[in-house]
């Protein structure tokens, strides 16, 4: 058996889901999922794994400044430490 090396990634903005009794015509419950913002994860075997809050903050400020500097035409270094890790901010290998 072949294995699937096919990813496919779906982006909603939110999503509600309601459970309603049909005989009684009432709801009976509603659920709903909303963005929570910026998460950072970390590839762990096959999993991924969001990183700790700290971790995360730290991350996406360094990015932000990374993807500023960029925009202004500077040279940007895509690696950066923090804390114990090293992040490749790009994509693209040189």
């Amino acid at each position: 058996m072949e294995q699937s090396d096919q990813e496919i990634t779906l982006s909603l903005q939110g999503m509600g889901l309601s459970l309603v009794n049909n005989i009684a015509m009432k709801e009976v419950a509603y659920m709903s999922v909303i963005s929570s913002g910026v998460v950072w994860e970390t590839k762990k075997k096959r999993r991924f794994k969001a990183l700790k809050l700290k971790q995360s903050t730290a991350i996406e400020s360094a990015f932000q400044q990374y993807q500023q500097q960029l925009a202004l035409g500077g040279k940007a270094n895509p690696n950066v430490k923090i804390s114990k890790m090293e992040v490749r901010l790009s994509r693209k290998t040189e």
